[in-house]
């Protein structure tokens, strides 16, 4: 049985949304506000959205998962 492994898209994605997630932890971002929110919760807000779809497009253009 062949050991499944990733694609050089997913490891991509998976190592841009743990950068993110380590920017967007860092203090500053509680600190500094936006429209009276802070940048922490614009930048997880951000995740929220864009993270689902990055990975739906990865998913979808992988041609050797089929």
């Amino acid at each position: 049985m062949k050991r499944p492994t990733m694609s050089r898209w997913e490891a991509g994605l998976l190592l841009g949304i743990v950068a993110y997630a380590v920017v967007a932890y860092l203090p500053w971002t509680h600190e500094t506000t936006l429209a009276r929110v802070s940048v922490f919760a614009w930048m997880m807000f951000g995740l929220m959205i864009v993270a689902p779809l990055l990975g739906l497009i990865v998913a979808l253009a992988d041609k050797d998962g089929e």
